[in-house]
């Protein structure tokens, strides 16, 4: 298994925003979480991989990957399974 959670966090400061900015509305400071848009870095996303030893020297390898919405946990794609999802032989 092997995951990341892909967000971050800002602070904002309106007293500082607006001695920089000029007049605004006052707001006061706010704390909020800014979803995991691509971009953040790569997404947020679940997955499992492995292997399993068929003898002979033959082993199946996988894997399959989840991405998500960090702010929500709805899926970011249509499809569950929208990440990496491939079988093989090595």
């Amino acid at each position: 298994m092997y995951g990341i959670v892909d967000t971050a966090i800002e602070w904002a400061n309106a007293d500082a925003n607006r001695a920089f900015y000029g007049a605004g509305p006052d707001t006061g400071g706010a704390t909020r979480l800014i979803s995991g848009q691509p971009g953040n870095s790569k997404g947020a996303r679940f997955g499992l991989r492995g292997t399993e030893d068929l003898g002979g020297g033959l082993r199946a390898i996988f894997a399959i990957e989840h991405r998500y919405n960090v702010d929500t946990g709805d899926q970011a794609n249509p499809a569950y399974w929208n990440g990496q999802a491939w079988a093989g032989l090595d």
